[in-house]
């Protein structure tokens, strides 16, 4: 399947010589300026105080951002979740124009993860031993018939159908050494992609081409994820590294992160609708700065109107005292 810009990246069956062998071209990332890391760190941060609504499922926003942590959302209860993910997106923001690599991901994995039992394996990639699969329960989450087929033509899993509402996702097993091989491979893609959609939007009137360069990176951003998701690159957290990649990813690209209801769809819909999950993503962001852009000036207008009550009855009180006689 070609994309927007024309390029048709390799399916993983494809690129399991090119893995097996580590032959991998140059790399074609763009070097970015002090001025330009710092205006993405100033997007990244833009939330503020809720920023914990980039990593924590729209559905559960109404819970607060101890959802997790607590149980709130009757489901699994994990104690320092938020701490984890807060110190994880504190390191991506430090490092935001880095590229991304297998050691990389493997920190930021170390952080996000550091509260899980010492049993759990953190900071590692998957190997032959782990055996890794996804119990699909809900109905949000069932993989749509272009997705299965899409993920049987990885080779990276099969899906177990149990009843008619609930399915198993089982991931190929494999070595350690292969799964970070398939994960530089696709961030290879991913830059090779967006490189060609910002090549062909130059040959296009200004505002199509901005519309062609947004819709092009975002699809590569889209089929990255996707398959990051179906590559299931660490035992266990992988769809809390899928949000923290995605932040980094889109900010380095000049969009800002998002804010997903279900954000754990990448391998359960096909491509272009997952490209419109995200894209809802982007708007619900966009709310939510503007949400945060509103309280702030309310807070200032506040503090300006106590600031005035204060100093107001005092120059009041000054004006009505005598003058000394002569």
């Amino acid at each position: 399947m070609l994309s927007s810009a024309g390029f048709r990246p390799k399916t993983s069956l494809e690129l399991w010589p090119e893995v097996c062998s580590q032959g991998f071209v140059s790399d074609v990332r763009e070097i970015r300026t002090p001025r330009q890391i710092q205006e993405m760190k100033s997007t990244y941060r833009t939330l503020g105080e809720s920023k914990w609504k980039e990593v924590i499922d729209g559905v559960f926003h109404r819970y607060g951002r101890l959802v997790f942590d607590e149980g709130l959302h009757e489901g699994v209860v994990e104690p320092g979740y938020i701490g984890s993910m807060e110190k994880a997106m504190d390191y991506i923001e430090e490092t935001l124009g880095r590229e991304i690599t297998p050691p990389f991901y493997l920190k930021v994995h170390k952080i996000a993860c550091q509260h899980f039992p010492k049993t759990e394996k953190i900071g590692e990639f998957r190997s032959w031993e782990d055996l890794v699969f996804w119990h699909i329960e809900s109905e949000q989450y069932k993989p749509s018939q272009e997705a299965e087929k899409a993920f049987k033509c990885s080779g990276l899993g099969t899906i177990e159908h149990l009843t008619h509402s609930t399915c198993k996702i089982h991931y190929t097993p494999l070595s350690n050494t292969v799964v970070g091989a398939f994960l530089r491979r696709y961030i290879k893609d991913l830059e090779e992609e967006i490189t060609q959609v910002k090549i062909r939007s130059l040959r296009l009137p200004t505002e199509e081409a901005k519309k062609v360069k947004e819709d092009g990176i975002l699809l590569a951003i889209a089929r990255f994820l996707q398959n990051h998701d179906r590559l299931h690159p660490v035992r266990d957290g992988a769809g809390r590294m899928e949000l923290l990649l995605a932040g980094k990813i889109l900010v380095e690209n000049g969009f800002h992160p998002a804010i997903l209801e279900c954000p754990y769809q990448s391998g359960t819909l096909g491509l272009l609708e997952w490209k419109n999950v995200l894209k809802a993503g982007l708007l619900a962001w966009e709310c939510e700065s503007k949400k945060m852009h509103r309280v702030r000036c309310c807070r200032e207008e506040s503090i300006l109107l106590r600031s005035k009550a204060e100093i107001h009855p005092t120059l009041r009180r000054r004006k009505k005292e005598p003058e000394p006689m002569a």
